[in-house]
């Protein structure tokens, strides 16, 4: 019975680390080659890829600031403890880019230039990866 279970394990670690990645590749090459689907699963391979990884990355809370301009604005995440610069301080942010919040800006601002917010690390990034489809009814703001 031992061996029986040893045999079935081996096997499940072949099929899954050989043929299992084999597998994968061709339904992906199939897939990125099939002409109209090409576009909505590339995209979709390309969320989700950068949404696993961002599992764990360490930001601690939502806020949003002006930016790029003065009246338009943007999510950021808080990355780090504020810093000193010219003798003022001044609070790491990333601006995430969509649909690929692995790229995106990382600014310096004052705590008058942020507004904070009850959001969420998830629903943010749902909101940053989706483009804004998957937006909440209101974002509430909070006074730090």
């Amino acid at each position: 019975m031992v061996v029986l279970i040893i045999v079935i394990y081996l096997l499940g670690l072949i099929a899954t680390n050989v043929f299992g990645k084999s597998l994968i590749r061709w339904f992906d090459n199939g897939m990125s080659r099939t002409p109209v689907v090409k576009y909505v699963y590339t995209a979709t391979r390309q969320v989700v890829n950068s949404f696993r990884q961002l599992q764990g990355v360490p930001f601690k809370k939502v806020v949003i600031v002006e930016f790029p301009k003065v009246n338009m604005y943007s999510l950021a995440f808080v990355t780090g403890k504020p810093v000193d610069f010219r003798g003022e301080k001044k609070i790491p942010l990333f601006i995430p880019h969509t649909p690929n919040p692995m790229t995106g800006f990382l600014v310096l601002l004052s705590a008058d230039q942020i507004i904070d917010t009850d959001m969420t690390i998830e629903n943010a990034m749902k909101m940053v990866l989706s483009g804004g489809l998957l937006s909440p009814e209101t974002i509430g703001v909070t006074k730090s």
